[in-house]
């Protein structure tokens, strides 16, 4: 599993709910996929505010 307080985690969990957001669509299941999307950007937001590791 991937640690979500690491930048590299966040980006790949946001990676990860794209993912789930573009099977959404594909399925007819667009409020979900707008929620997904939601937590992505959230996600990405968050891993940008993390100092990068040196």
């Amino acid at each position: 599993m991937c640690r979500t307080y690491t930048r590299a985690g966040l980006f790949w969990s946001g990676t990860v709910a794209v993912t789930a957001a573009v099977v959404c669509f594909a399925i007819g299941q667009a409020g979900a996929a707008f929620q997904l999307l939601q937590f992505a950007f959230g996600a990405w937001a968050a891993a940008l505010q993390i100092p990068p590791r040196r």
